[in-house]
């Protein structure tokens, strides 16, 4: 019965997830006022968000509920089970146990306490449950999440309509960046780490932003020509954009929303996101925390060699 519900979750999740792509290639494709798209965009993400968790995460707990409870109460029914401590048997770690087939037993109604399998029934159960059910479901979830983001669309300096899609396969490290600013030099470290890994698969994509303290006010022929002749930039810059604030570009509300992968406004110039080769964000790193730091290349290379 789990098993049926979550295939059937698992498709009605694929087909919004289609239904919503073509609604951002239609959207996409019409001559929209960007305003109008980024908000058409971000209600297009939230709505498949409540999808998503309507459809996944909530049966998945609900059944965790109910096995539970009907679990539960045959354990104590039989006079089984330990709700303090836990298993000791084989140092302190839970016993392997057949757990899947314990339970349809148990529900069933065709075992007793005498033959269950573990003196602390309640607290190995607990987490068996979290691993057949919630954790699984959750990793469900990730890749519709994943695919919001990747299906966001932006513009590149030159005015070209991209997304995050078009790097799919790749290690990401979005930036957002800043002529103007005491940490400006950090172009330098960004293209230093993008010539040493690019040919593994690590892109470096800038977004301008003018957000804090009016330190991106040029044009898009001058970011491009400023962050060529001063710091011989190759990795991809995209169009101006709000990072933060009631005009931030739904990207970053998807980053650093409520409901984000990394909730919190974006605090200066330069603020770091690494997103893995499946589109699915990794890490954050603040704007003080510089490229060659071996916090970022850390997570780089271990993204890098991530299959």
């Amino acid at each position: 019965m789990a098993l049926e519900a979550g295939n059937r979750a698992a498709r009605a999740v694929s087909n919004r997830a289609i239904n919503r792509a073509a609604v951002v290639a239609e959207l996409t494709k019409a001559d929209l006022s960007p305003d109008f798209r980024a908000m058409a965009g971000a209600s297009v993400m939230a709505a498949t968000v409540m999808i998503v968790i309507t459809a996944v995460i909530v049966p998945a707990i609900l059944i965790t509920i109910i096995v539970s409870a009907i679990v539960i109460l045959r354990v104590r029914g039989h006079g089984g089970g330990d709700e303090k401590g836990s298993c000791q048997q084989g140092g302190n770690r839970f016993h392997d146990i057949e757990w899947d087939e314990v339970i349809l037993e148990f529900i069933r109604g065709s075992s007793t306490s005498q033959n269950f399998p573990c003196d602390h029934a309640i607290p190995c159960y607990a987490r068996c449950m979290l691993h057949r059910i919630v954790i699984p479901a959750f990793a469900l979830a990730a890749p519709a999440f994943a695919a919001d983001l990747a299906a966001i669309p932006f513009k590149t300096l030159e005015g070209k309509e991209t997304s995050l899609k078009d790097y799919s396969g790749k290690v990401v490290l979005m930036v957002n960046t800043a002529s103007k600013c005491g940490l400006t030099p950090q172009y330098e470290k960004l293209q230093a780490l993008y010539d040493r890994h690019k040919e593994r698969g690590l892109v470096v994509v800038g977004f301008p932003s003018n957000d804090f303290a009016g330190q991106e006010p040029g044009s898009a022929s001058e970011i491009e020509a400023f962050c060529k002749t001063k710091y011989a930039v190759t990795f991809p810059l995209m169009e101006k954009i709000h990072v933060k604030g009631p005009e931030q570009h739904p990207l970053y509300a998807a980053l650093t929303g409520p409901q984000g992968a990394f909730p919190g406004e974006v605090k200066w110039n330069f603020g770091k996101f690494l997103i893995g080769r499946d589109g699915k964000p990794l890490a954050r790193f603040e704007p003080k925390t510089p490229p060659d730091s071996p916090e970022v290349i850390q997570a780089v290379e271990k993204a890098l060699d991530a299959k």
